[in-house]
């Protein structure tokens, strides 16, 4: 580095070492510009990635004090609440409705679902796994179990029509059981 030599100004603050020519370093996301000259040593002019431009002191370039502006805290907390950047989808409004259903006894559902012991599978209980094993929800189609009485899960949950949907319930299969027994 090359040194620049200390001003008059900072020798009668006695600081007598001279500042490193540090411009366009990288320190974090900042890239030193300029030497400024202000009291209480030496500060350097530096822009954050972001493009934010600010005063900052050597000291804490030197002593990795600082690494942005304030926008590498927030970008690491919106990565750090961000999953999987779906909430606002209709999949994602299946996938809530599913656990709703079937953990929460306050869901006006529940007794149809997780009170007659619907379960979803351990690994649906993350959105980035039903996602994966279910892809996207075509249009026009619901999310059906094929057991009607076994849990979501990859091996028993498909796509389909709300016609087909309707038919596969327990009232159904019931009236099938009755015409059943009343042919024989």
């Amino acid at each position: 580095m090359e040194e620049i030599c200390p001003t008059s100004e900072r020798l009668k603050q006695g600081q007598t070492k001279p500042t490193p020519n540090i411009a366009g370093m990288r320190f974090g996301r900042w890239i030193a510009i300029r030497l400024i000259t202000i009291k209480g040593g030496a500060k350097w002019l530096c822009r954050c990635d972001c493009g934010t431009d600010k005063i900052v002191k050597w000291g804490n370039l030197q002593q990795d004090k600082t690494r942005s502006c304030g926008c590498y805290r927030k970008d690491k907390t919106t990565e750090r609440n961000t999953t999987h950047k779906m909430s606002r989808t209709a999949i994602y409004a299946v996938w809530c409705a599913m656990i709703a259903r079937c953990k929460k006894p306050q869901d006006k559902a529940w007794k149809n679902y997780g009170g007659r012991g619907i379960f979803v599978s351990e690994d649906w209980l993350s959105f980035n796994n039903f996602i994966r094993d279910m892809g996207e929800c075509p249009h026009g189609l619901t999310l059906d179990r094929i057991n009607n009485d076994g849990p979501y899960s990859k091996e028993n949950c498909r796509w389909t029509t709300r016609t087909i949907n309707n038919r596969n319930t327990r009232k159904s299969k019931r009236k099938e059981e009755i015409l059943w027994r009343n042919c024989l």
